[in-house]
């Protein structure tokens, strides 16, 4: 896995997500990215999309049950490797930030969306706010 976060992971992950205490299972070893778009999938438009390395990855199917927005899933293979593709409906709830968040507009989203993504990535301790997975300090900065 990378040693940074893109804004997609940051951003995106914790609008699908069933349970925020489940960052680290997310961001596993294997994470390729996260995306809003599929060229081979036109109709997974407005998905949340997550691919994963099959060869880093120890159980694939874990992650596709971590949200409870499940829409349709895939195997690809490049070169013998193996990839999973999970596409995820975007929650009612999140649709109008999940737009402001793929233009841009991070400025706009809803205190409720803006709850959940600090509460996925940062887990208060002893009155202090710490990051769930270490990577996410260095990505915050970006």
């Amino acid at each position: 896995m990378r040693d940074y976060l893109d804004k997609a992971e940051l951003l995106l992950l914790p609008l699908i997500a069933k349970d925020t205490s489940d960052c680290k299972k997310w961001l596993c070893p294997g994470l390729i990215g996260v995306y809003y778009k599929d060229t081979n999938k036109p109709h997974w438009e407005d998905k949340i999309i997550v691919v994963y390395n099959g060869r880093e990855m120890n159980q694939p199917i874990l992650n596709w049950n971590l949200s409870d927005y499940k829409y349709e899933k895939y195997e690809e293979y490049i070169n013998n490797k193996a990839y999973y593709i999970y596409a995820y409906t975007v929650p009612p709830q999140f649709k109008k930030d999940f737009n402001l968040i793929i233009n841009g507009d991070y400025s706009k989203i809803s205190i409720q969306a803006k709850n959940r993504i600090l509460e996925f990535h940062f887990k208060k301790h002893n009155g202090k706010c710490l990051a769930t997975y270490k990577k996410d300090i260095k990505s915050a900065y970006y």
